[in-house]
């Protein structure tokens, strides 16, 4: 976080848009940190179609319910390629998600809420690393950021909180970072 002042007087000095500064700031997420460069795992899904935030949501949800059926306890979730112990595959909870999408401004849950089913593509697929970094607020959290593509070309982050007091993890959020 060292080079966020120079941003803000970069942004100070030359104008830039506040939606300019959110791309910027997200982009220092990437790898620079870790000298090796982020893999984007290749989604076999498309972003859901519509215009309207309650039909998308709608569509998600109806996934969602397929996957919930699955589950035979109460909290739904799926396996995760990535996160293993031994040859079984650990759970990611995926009711955190909605929280979170609830907490979003309508034009900003429909932008996320497209990404839905590529999100659960990658977190069950991928075995690429992320980028790891410990939660600012909680110490006792971890953030995991995958980076995705979805069929269509949108460029994406997936994040999953890890606990480490209990072992649990949850899918937190998606968001496209480049729109084709």
């Amino acid at each position: 976080m060292d080079d966020l002042p120079l941003l803000t007087l970069s942004i100070k000095l030359f104008n830039i848009h506040y939606t300019s500064f959110v791309l910027i700031h997200q982009l220092l997420w990437l790898p620079c940190y870790n000298a090796r460069m982020l893999r984007v795992y290749p989604s076999r899904f498309a972003r859901l179609q519509g215009r309207t935030y309650v039909g998308v949501k709608r569509h998600a949800m109806q996934e969602y319910h397929l996957i919930q059926k699955q589950n035979p306890k109460r909290h739904t979730y799926i396996l995760s390629s990535y996160f293993r112990r031994g040859k079984k595959k650990q759970k990611i909870f995926l009711d955190q998600f909605w929280e979170h999408l609830d907490q979003k401004n309508r034009v900003d849950g429909l932008r996320r809420v497209k990404l839905f089913m590529a999100a659960l593509d990658v977190l069950q697929n991928t075995r690429f690393d992320p980028e790891v970094r410990p939660d600012p607020e909680r110490r006792h959290q971890i953030l995991y950021r995958f980076a995705g593509k979805t069929s269509d070309g949108t460029v994406f982050y997936v994040q999953v909180k890890a606990n480490m007091k209990t072992g649990r993890k949850y899918f937190m959020s998606v968001f496209p970072i480049l729109d084709k």
